[in-house]
């Protein structure tokens, strides 16, 4: 469970930094996470304008970004292409995730996020409404 919060974390960092708009590792991009011990590895692909585009797990897992204004909508695709889930998290005017609100599987879910003074991310909340 320690891993899948530290991969969850490490994957909202790298789609919302891109949103950021300035630049911490001036321009250097993460290609592949691995996970020896584990047998986990994940592959990003960047944009043109050096945004996360796809994320793809070794288990066939696909998530594909999109951005829009003040949103960022991630869509989640199983091994044979089906969209199993979409997340859209909203922007403030710094470039920070908000919020977001889960779609199709996760329709009942939704969280906030929250960061300090300097923008370093501070908390994440979590709501899920069983209905």
């Amino acid at each position: 469970m320690k891993f899948k919060i530290s991969v969850a974390l490490v994957t909202f960092f790298m789609v919302f930094s891109a949103c950021k708009k300035t630049t911490v590792f001036n321009g250097a991009k993460v290609h592949t996470l691995n996970d020896f011990v584990r047998g986990y590895s994940e592959t990003f692909t960047y944009n043109d304008n050096g945004t996360v585009s796809t994320m793809v797990k070794n288990n066939g897992i696909k998530q594909e970004v999109y951005y829009s204004g003040d949103s960022v909508t991630v869509a989640t695709l199983n091994g044979i292409g089906q969209t199993t889930s979409v997340d859209v998290y909203v922007l403030n005017s710094s470039g920070y995730a908000t919020s977001w609100q889960g779609g199709l599987v996760d329709q009942n879910n939704s969280g906030t996020y929250a960061y300090d003074g300097n923008g370093m991310f501070t908390q994440a909340q979590t709501f899920v409404n069983h209905t």
